[in-house]
């Protein structure tokens, strides 16, 4: 990693990643997780246009 890409990061994500490491998840737990809130996201979205449409 570059040191411009590295100041591009984002910190509180890096803290959430370490501290989830930290905890044991493995990186495809974060990673299903992370698919999870936003396939539900969508979902809720979807869902709400659906509602409000009629």
């Amino acid at each position: 990693m570059t040191k411009q890409n590295e100041k591009k990061l984002d910190h509180e994500w890096i803290a959430l990643i370490l501290e989830a490491k930290k905890t044991g998840l493995t990186v495809e737990q974060v990673r299903d997780f992370l698919h999870y809130a936003d396939d539900t996201k969508r979902s809720r979205k979807r869902t709400a246009s659906y509602l409000y449409a009629k």
